[in-house]
């Protein structure tokens, strides 16, 4: 039912409505949207679970050949781009993810997203550069996807800036904290 109400998340938003609208369109009774008592934010959990789980398949055998800055920049962008298809309702999202009854979700998903970027890209470190690297990450990719939602240039290339900006703003702290 969520995989189908995400199709109406364009047209009705993150909403019980596009539940709804989805379990009619599937034969059930609208009232099955009580299987998902807090709405728009099931929703946007089932959304950023099913981008988790799509991430390593999107990457697969494109990361060959690449440093780790590369790698971690592709994954980035790979991950940003999947939320492309409702760049225009992703405002509404994240204003659900600021709720405080949503705010741990939104964290513990934010959280899995820079570990499985890094994970992706290879890191293996066991030190307190795991939780430096995520932390980072975790900031840098915050800020480009709120970045991403006033975006209207063609391909995002706006957002690729941005994004390029940030990581370069972490090396240049990275290499002042190092002196």
């Amino acid at each position: 039912i969520l995989k189908k109400a995400l199709t109406l998340v364009p047209q009705h938003g993150w909403t019980t409505t596009s539940i709804m609208k989805a379990a009619e369109s599937m034969g059930y009774p609208t009232i099955i949207h009580g299987m998902f008592p807090n709405g728009g934010a099931d929703l946007i959990d089932y959304f950023l679970k099913d981008c988790l789980n799509s991430l390593p398949l999107e990457l697969e055998g494109r990361m060959e050949g690449l440093g780790t800055q590369e790698k971690i920049r592709l994954g980035t962008l790979t991950r940003l781009g999947m939320i492309a298809p409702y760049i225009d309702r992703w405002p509404e999202a994240l204003a659900i993810m600021g709720q405080p009854s949503n705010v741990a979700m939104s964290l513990n998903h934010l959280a899995k997203i820079v570990d499985e970027i890094w994970y992706l890209a290879g890191d293996k470190s066991a030190d307190m550069n795991w939780y430096t690297k995520r932390a980072s990450l975790a900031a840098i990719y915050s800020t480009t996807e709120l970045y991403m939602t006033t975006d209207k240039t063609p391909n995002y290339e706006a957002t690729q800036r941005f994004l390029d900006r940030r990581f370069d703003d972490a090396a240049t702290l990275g290499k002042a904290t190092n002196e």
